[in-house]
């Protein structure tokens, strides 16, 4: 499974300064924030981690996130993740991500409704 999500930044950490390139702080709706992205094994144990600034999507780590992953792995993930080079990657290390096409896609995919309940466990742990 793979997901992010934002943290807010504490108000301290927000008067540091500014010029160092890898604080991993952004602006968003929320002010300035972090964003945690995870990928887990099938119990919702974390095997990868990447921060990223708060307003980075969720895809921005999601490439290094997916590396290496053993052959026949299965990728739970929302629809923030339906990108075609992220299925094109997961096919190419012969893996098969179920991920919901977004509204505006048009093209047909191989996607479970009753597997894609299972990725809630990673939110539960």
């Amino acid at each position: 499974m793979i997901d992010g999500t934002s943290i807010r930044v504490h108000h301290s950490a927000a008067t540091l300064r500014t010029d160092h390139p890898d604080r991993c702080l952004g602006e968003s709706r929320g002010g300035l924030t972090t964003k945690i992205h995870a990928l887990t094994d099938g119990k919702g144990l974390p095997i990868k981690i990447a921060i990223t600034p708060g307003h980075a999507h969720d895809l921005t780590a999601a490439g290094e996130l997916l590396d290496n992953l053993p052959s026949g792995a299965m990728l739970l993930a929302d629809n923030a993740y339906d990108a075609n080079w992220l299925r094109s990657k997961m096919s190419a290390q012969r893996s098969w991500a179920n991920i919901p096409r977004k509204s505006n896609q048009k093209e047909a995919i191989v996607f479970s409704p009753w597997l894609y309940k299972k990725r809630n466990l990673m939110s539960a742990s």
